[in-house]
């Protein structure tokens, strides 16, 4: 996304308790009051926890944040205070390096709630000399409003070869299977997978 021609990283709309709109990337915010016609630039949630990573609204109407340092947030106030509820293994090395931090949350067949954050794997060669890097999500799933975490089976990384599928989102299809979508991607078209059990193992391409 961009404001007045300046890349903003990791662009996203988050629905408040009250029913208004709040855009944020960055350290910059906008609200919307009629539905997302109109933004305008807003200073008010610059101390309240929205800059930087990812924020959404839990069923219960608290919201929980994970930022680059895969430390998760949750806030009952409406973001006016955060207490950490735990923290996302992402593993060691280099292997996740560059979080793609993208948190949602969706309603599964059975009733129960299941959050997902994907993060990115982001891996450095070289080929005939040319720096190359690949960037390819990962997905970690909690259950209990984002205390603990686990990492699901056959990832994206599993099932693609592209060099490029990052930023990406997880749905739930009703009556249907969960859909991990990227539209950033080394392809020219969006690419996804599926999952029929509830995000613990992931196929396709």
């Amino acid at each position: 996304a961009t404001s007045n021609g300046v890349d903003m990283n990791l662009f996203q709309v988050l629905e408040l308790g009250d029913g208004n709109l709040l855009a944020y990337a960055d350290s910059k915010h906008w609200l919307s009051t009629d539905g997302g016609v109109t933004f305008t630039a807003t200073t008010a949630y610059s101390s309240k926890g929205f800059a930087g990573g990812s924020t959404i609204v839990l069923h219960d109407g608290s919201y929980l944040n994970v930022k680059n340092n895969t430390i998760v947030k949750r806030s009952t106030d409406g973001g006016v205070t955060w207490t950490q509820v735990g923290t996302i293994d992402l593993g060691t090395g280099t292997k996740y390096s560059q979080p793609a931090e993208h948190l949602s949350e969706v309603k599964l067949d059975d009733g129960t709630y299941r959050i997902f954050y994907t993060a990115g794997n982001q891996a450095s060669g070289q080929t005939d000399g040319i720096v190359t890097r690949s960037v390819i999500s990962h997905v970690f799933y909690s259950d209990d409003n984002g205390a603990t975490w686990k990492e699901a089976v056959n990832s994206p990384l599993d099932t693609s070869n592209l060099a490029y599928w990052c930023e990406s989102h997880i749905i739930k299809i009703k009556d249907g299977p969960l859909i991990h979508y990227s539209s950033y991607n080394s392809s020219s078209s969006m690419r996804y997978s599926l999952s029929y059990d509830g995000g613990v193992t992931w196929e396709g391409d």
